[in-house]
């Protein structure tokens, strides 16, 4: 048997049993239909307490699709119910509502669950959800068997990159990102994300190393990509809610990391104009902005957030604001983590901001992904043969 995270099957996967849960005997059907044509084994319940009697028996259940608006028991007491016996890596719950409140939103995510799933959604929206929960149980269960927590850590990490097919929906962008694993993989995260015009681009950086570090940064993707899903554009709210359910979803699973993160909304250009708009909020590392003859500005994010997790009795609302940044064609963005500022070579000198700053610059006037490229050629060559200490994740975005 070969000892490789990447060796998990499909096949494995494709045999998961799921509990679905809705009171209405036409969703069930729906669900029944979408999920039996990748073949997964499916178990119906129509109302909470029935849901409940199957987690109690025997019967071994991987995931839970979990209708929210049910009478006498709704989907929110019945995943608190079900997280009083296994934790959120155990069993995921993917909450299903037509409710679109922010309010509705953080209950769900408070209650215990994994993910949110908006009514109506397609076929391919629901696999799509199904199998990274799935994927995910399954890496860690691997690992209390066979893995190394580090190689599970690093699998967990590539899974939350955005595709080449996301990435190129995106047209009035040159888009190119790198994320590198450590030796000791930590939690870098970056995501771009795309719905009904909304376009969302992330970066973070959890503290520590290893497994929790990938938990919690997968959680930080499924939460973003619900609030935007949700429609949300208000960017106090935004970390506010993420911070809450990070927070007491940390705590239930006695994790004790934080996040840096900054979201950055992207306006394409409107009929007749070319520029679009780069909007920041959330602290991580500086924002460099790159002019189309290479001219450096920097925005420090000090200013515009707070970590993530870092104070659970702390309101962050008063620290997160937003700043805006006008892209002419040829101007850009360039996101990264700290793996590459503070690495070090054989004599123990920092990379350091000037020299990023500077091979930005130089390499300008070519396409994004050329820009990375030279970006990680430059740092190679500066560490040598000293070893990569942190993550190194670098995103390049290009108004065209």
């Amino acid at each position: 048997m070969k000892n490789n995270v990447s060796d998990i099957s499909l096949e494995l996967i494709k045999q998961s049993n799921i509990l679905i849960v809705d009171d209405e005997p036409i969703n069930l059907k729906v669900f029944e239909y979408y999920l039996s044509e990748d073949n997964y084994s499916v178990t119906s319940a129509k109302d909470g307490f029935e849901a409940l009697e199957y987690i109690e028996s025997k019967e071994k259940f991987d995931l839970v699709l979990l209708d929210v608006m049910m009478p006498d028991m709704t989907g929110y007491q019945v995943c608190k119910k079900i997280r009083e016996k296994y934790l959120e890596n155990e069993l995921p719950v993917i909450l299903v509502t037509a409710k679109n409140q922010l309010e509705d939103l953080l209950e769900g995510f408070e209650s215990g669950a994994n993910d949110y799933l908006k009514k109506p959604f397609s076929q391919e929206e629901l696999l799509a959800r199904v199998k990274v929960h799935l994927r995910v149980k399954e890496l860690i269960a691997k690992n209390m068997r066979l893995e190394t927590e580090l190689n599970v850590a690093r699998k967990l990490q590539q899974m939350v990159l955005p595709s080449k097919e996301e990435i190129r929906e995106i047209k009035t962008l040159d888009i190119a990102g790198l994320m590198a694993p450590a030796t000791e993989v930590g939690g870098d995260y970056f995501d771009i994300l795309k719905h009904k015009g909304l376009i969302k681009i992330g970066i973070g950086d959890v503290s520590g190393h290893g497994l929790e570090s990938g938990i919690l940064m997968l959680m930080t993707q499924s939460i973003i990509r619900a609030l935007l899903t949700h429609g949300e554009t208000d960017p106090v709210k935004f970390f506010n809610t993420i911070n809450t359910t990070i927070c007491k979803n940390a705590k239930r699973m006695l994790m004790d990391n934080s996040i840096t993160l900054a979201l950055l909304d992207y306006i394409p250009p409107e009929k007749g104009n070319k520029n679009g708009i780069i909007k920041v909020s959330g602290q991580h590392e500086q924002v460099i902005v790159v002019r189309k003859v290479g001219k450096i500005e920097l925005i420090d994010t000090d200013e515009l957030g707070f970590p993530i997790a870092l104070d659970s009795s702390l309101d962050i609302t008063k620290f997160i604001k937003q700043t805006s940044i006008i892209l002419s064609p040829g101007d850009g963005i360039v996101l990264f983590s700290d793996g590459f500022t503070e690495a070090i070579n054989t004599n123990e000198e920092m990379y350091g901001m000037e020299r990023l700053c500077d091979i930005i610059s130089r390499s300008w006037n070519n396409k994004a992904d050329k820009i990375k490229e030279a970006v990680l050629e430059d740092l190679r060559k500066f560490i040598g043969e000293e070893e990569q200490y942190d993550d190194l994740t670098l995103v390049v975005l290009k108004q065209k």
